[in-house]
């Protein structure tokens, strides 16, 4: 399997880790360099922005978001909006209100993309 992952601080980045050592590929994003280069040397696909983190993965494309709620989540989610298509998944890992969850999530599939919610998938499975 191949996914990307935006965020790869400490929930990101060790999901990244463990994915990568059961063979799947991650493709991920961060804006630290550090981050990046470190998981870079274990196996990570670097990508330099969300666009090339998306054009990097196949189509149905799956991107766990795991960034900081607010302003963050929000740019990234109106940048996503432009990269990912119809079929795509969007799991949101990270801690945002449940409203603006909601709010993102209708957002998102009024354009045909599959958003969840990390704990709906926790609780589904």
């Amino acid at each position: 399997m191949k996914f990307g992952i935006i965020g790869l601080g400490r929930i990101g980045g060790n999901l990244s880790i463990q994915a990568m050592k059961k063979g799947h590929q991650v493709v991920g994003y961060s804006k630290s360099d550090e981050e990046l280069n470190n998981l870079k040397a274990k196996g990570l696909v670097p990508a330099d922005s969300v666009q090339s983190l998306v054009e990097e993965l196949d189509s149905p494309r799956i991107v766990f978001l795991y960034i900081p709620h607010g302003n963050p989540v929000e740019d990234v989610c109106g940048e996503l909006k432009h990269c990912l298509g119809k079929g795509d998944i969007l799991i949101d890992g990270g801690n945002s209100h449940w409203k603006d969850s909601i709010c993102r999530y209708e957002e998102f599939r009024k354009r045909g993309i599959r958003p969840m919610r990390m704990w709906i998938l926790l609780n589904c499975c």
